[in-house]
């Protein structure tokens, strides 16, 4: 199956803006199959300020799977992909040979799970280009946030003005395929890259006092903590891993003292005595490596996911600059 929640065709090229993709599923291990949110296949997208979260595809790309044999140039633009789940490319999936060159600009990659590659998985001669984005803390086996493969063709990713565990091409953050002992595959060093924390929030977390509770009517499900004393809607935008011994991220749509809702059923995920966690991935005070950090000459929008400003002086250094990743800081 190509596209779980959206299928792109041949020369198709949607603009799609301010969407959620939740909880979607794409099956089977075909040469195409995959794409938990989107399944891209020979398109070009352009993608704004959208949210990629829970969402599963077997083969390829949990979030998203770009795939064609001539060369692509499909763009995401103040996007987040949290606590997607594949194979190959938990978050992200770029795969050849004629080059699928996706362009990610103010991006934030987390808490993705895939056995290659956690966030981003690249393929076969794949040029992707990252821009002012956050990639960190996914999860993996071979490149905990980026996977690099080759088929007679290199995949040499470029990094830019962005935020990384561990360094450009450090294990295990970032696995490298190695042909013949020569390292073909690499992340190029674009400039202005920095590889400390950018210190989210720390979320709080629980456990379920009941399972969750779908309604089919409004697409979403309701989870229950009666021991909780939330303020009504605080936690609206944040985002909740229902059962921690899963990877699955959430969006909370709203919140009263004692419940939350989210979109999508998720009732097979979460049950009572459920161990939760929120996360909020926000940049703040101590995400100084982040603020301000990011490069004036490739963004083109003027508000970032959450609505704000995109381009303000968040360093208090008198000088107006684009924060990294998808959410800009307020002082």
């Amino acid at each position: 199956m190509t596209g779980g929640g959206l299928y792109i065709a041949i020369s198709a090229n949607p603009t799609i803006i301010n969407c959620i993709f939740s909880g979607n599923y794409a099956g089977g291990t075909g040469d195409y199959d995959g794409g938990g949110g989107i399944g891209n296949v020979r398109g070009e997208p352009i993608v704004k300020n959208t949210v990629f979260c829970g969402n599963q595809a077997v083969y390829r790309g949990g979030g998203v799977m770009n795939r064609s044999i001539y060369e692509i140039h499909p763009d995401f633009i103040n996007c987040v992909f949290f606590g997607n789940h594949s194979s190959n490319g938990g978050g992200m999936a770029n795969v050849g040979p004629q080059g699928t060159d996706a362009e990610i600009i103010n991006c934030t990659f987390s808490k993705n799970q895939a056995n290659n590659g956690g966030a981003l998985y690249n393929y076969v001669n794949v040029d992707l280009t990252i821009r002012n984005s956050i990639i960190w803390d996914n999860i993996g086996n071979y490149g905990k946030n980026i996977y690099n493969g080759r088929n007679f063709f290199d995949s040499d990713p470029t990094l830019t003005s962005s935020c990384m565990n561990g360094g450009l091409n450090a294990s295990p953050w970032v696995y490298n395929v190695i042909e013949d002992g020569i390292d073909l595959c690499r992340i190029q060093d674009g400039g202005g890259n920095t590889y400390d924390n950018p210190n989210f929030p720390t979320g709080s977390d629980g456990v379920w006092t009941s399972g969750a509770i779908y309604n089919s009517s409004t697409c979403q499900s309701v989870l229950t903590n009666t021991n909780s004393s939330w303020i009504t809607n605080e936690l609206v935008g944040n985002f909740i891993n229902p059962d921690t011994s899963q990877c699955k991220h959430f969006y909370i749509v709203s919140n009263t003292a004692t419940t939350i809702i989210v979109w999508g059923d998720i009732t097979s995920i979460a049950h009572g005595n459920d161990y939760y966690q929120i996360f909020d991935y926000n940049l703040t005070s101590n995400s100084t490596n982040c603020i301000d950090a990011g490069d004036n000459n490739i963004i083109s929008e003027s508000y970032d996911i959450a609505g704000n400003i995109r381009k303000i002086d968040g360093n208090g250094d008198q000088t107006v600059t684009v924060d990294i990743g998808a959410y800009e800081y307020a002082p």
